[in-house]
């Protein structure tokens, strides 16, 4: 019962998230607008699945069943930073973005 509650829940995780935790909207909206395809390029580019964050602790990804905002779908939220209308070249660009910043935070 209690590990039924505990994955109903977003806030609740079995392990440490990413210093750049991304949620990809999967609701009817985002899923029509092509979130599927933007969810296997985001797996491909950080070598993970969603659940899982990377061995360098640097990206975690996370499915939404809905981030609420389906007027501007596809949307991903890094960071509780919002971005709409996402393409698969501008998440390249995100990706790359962040990275970046990591990089001058850490000296990674």
């Amino acid at each position: 019962k209690i590990y039924g509650v505990a994955t109903f829940y977003d806030n609740f995780r079995f392990g440490p998230i990413g210093r750049v935790h991304i949620r990809i909207c999967n609701g009817t909206a985002c899923h029509v607008s092509g979130s599927g395809s933007l969810l296997l390029e985001l797996e491909k580019l950080l070598k993970i699945k969603a659940g899982e964050t990377d061995k360098d602790g640097l990206f975690s990804l996370e499915v939404a069943s809905c981030i609420g905002a389906c007027g501007l779908a596809p949307i991903i939220e890094v960071n509780q930073e919002y971005f709409t209308g996402v393409t698969p070249d501008a998440l390249k660009d995100i990706i790359r973005s962040f990275r970046e910043k990591d990089q001058q935070a850490y000296g990674v």
